[in-house]
This record gives structure tokens, C-alpha cells and sequence, in this order.
């Protein structure tokens, strides 16, 4: 349940400013710089975590297919990388971009 505030008053301006991203909140209370840091880093940290799920599923579909699954999922690099598990979730997720971007484009749309 959400609190309701008067426009104008305190709580309704930290309502609204805890909706910005932290480089806008930066942006405002410390010097301009830091928020385009602060953007960098969170940047930085989302691509970092997106790359441990992806390696972190294509390992566990190694396993699967290891063990239980479809044997074509061991299939590894020289490297010993498991190349169609990494292609799989890399399908997987760009499917799932796809739909995430369409829907918001067709939001946009409205």
C-alpha cells in the first residue's frame, strides 16, 4: 500500500528522487562526474553479473547433459568450454531480450 503526499512536500520530493537512477541522484547532490562514475560502475557490475549467469547455466546444462540429458550437450571447446550449452543459454537470453524490448517499444507505442 502506498502512502499518499502532497505535491510539494518533503516526502513527496523523496518519492520522486528515489525513483531516479543513481546517476541522476548523484547528479544532484554531489558533483556531476560522479554520477557519470557511479553509471560506469553499474554498467561495469550489470555486464559482470549477466556473464556469471551465463556461464554459471551453461555449466549447470554441462552437467545435465552429463549425467541425464541429451548427450549433445557435452560437447566442449579445445578449451574444454561446453560450446552448445554457452550457445544454448546465449539463445536463450537473446530470445528473451527480444521479448523484453518488444514489449517495451509496443508500451511506447500506446
Amino acid at each position: 500500500m502506498r502512502a499518499r503526499t502532497e505535491p510539494g512536500s518533503k516526502d513527496a520530493k523523496s518519492a520522486k528522487a528515489t525513483r531516479q537512477s543513481p546517476g541522476a541522484l548523484t547528479n544532484s547532490y554531489v558533483a556531476d562526474w560522479v554520477g557519470e562514475l557511479v553509471s560506469i560502475g553499474a554498467t561495469i557490475s550489470a555486464f559482470g553479473a549477466a556473464l556469471g549467469c551465463v556461464l554459471g547455466a551453461s555449466r549447470i546444462l554441462f552437467a545435465l547433459g552429463r549425467d541425464t540429458g541429451p548427450k549433445m550437450l557435452t560437447v566442449t571447446t579445445r578449451a574444454g568450454a561446453p560450446a552448445v550449452a554457452l550457445i544454448g543459454v546465449a539463445m536463450g537470453s537473446l530470445v528473451t531480450l527480444c521479448c523484453w524490448c518488444s514489449t517495451k517499444i509496443l508500451r511506447l507505442r500506446r
